[in-house]
């Protein structure tokens, strides 16, 4: 939970650096919002190199079958 603080809290002074806004306060569902965006960004990219992964090791796995034959 401390952790997820943190990030909000990160995020939120990226939310102000990115806009220049530094006299106004971070709302949250600013940062929600952005901290929604963030996750489903890490997360896509994390399935796109999953599979891209499974790819090249099925391939691999693939060719080394084909020499034992």
């Amino acid at each position: 939970m401390e952790r997820l603080q943190h990030l909000k809290s990160f995020l939120c002074g990226l939310w102000r650096f990115l806009w220049a806004d530094w006299t106004c306060k971070c709302e949250i569902m600013k940062v929600d919002v952005l901290f929604r965006h963030a996750i489903l960004l890490v997360s896509s990219i994390c399935y796109w190199k999953q599979s891209c992964q499974w790819h090249s090791n099925n391939e691999l796995f693939n060719r080394d079958k084909s020499k034992v034959d």
